[in-house]
């Protein structure tokens, strides 16, 4: 087992909500650095096991999500704004 997958069997449901809840106000904002210090309020020495836990796939993946989500909005607004 390795140093990232030693955490708890199961966390409440309000820690995971917590989680769900700071990872969506980061997505699209900011890095992952910012979500895990800023957002989160953890330190450097946390960085490793966040890092390897999947975080920073977690944040990427929601900056594609809300990137691609707002290049879609704005093409359609486009599009139907043309539309009398």
């Amino acid at each position: 087992m390795d140093e990232g997958s030693q955490i708890m069997d199961k966390p409440t449901v309000e820690q995971v909500a917590w989680i769900f809840n700071k990872i969506c106000e980061n997505a699209g904002k900011g890095t992952f650095r910012y979500l895990i210090y800023d957002k989160m309020g953890f330190e450097s020495k946390d960085y490793e096991t966040l890092y390897r836990a999947g975080g920073m796939s977690i944040n990427n993946a929601m900056d594609i999500v809300v990137n691609e989500h707002n290049i879609i909005y704005r093409l359609f607004w486009k599009l139907f704004k043309k539309i009398p």
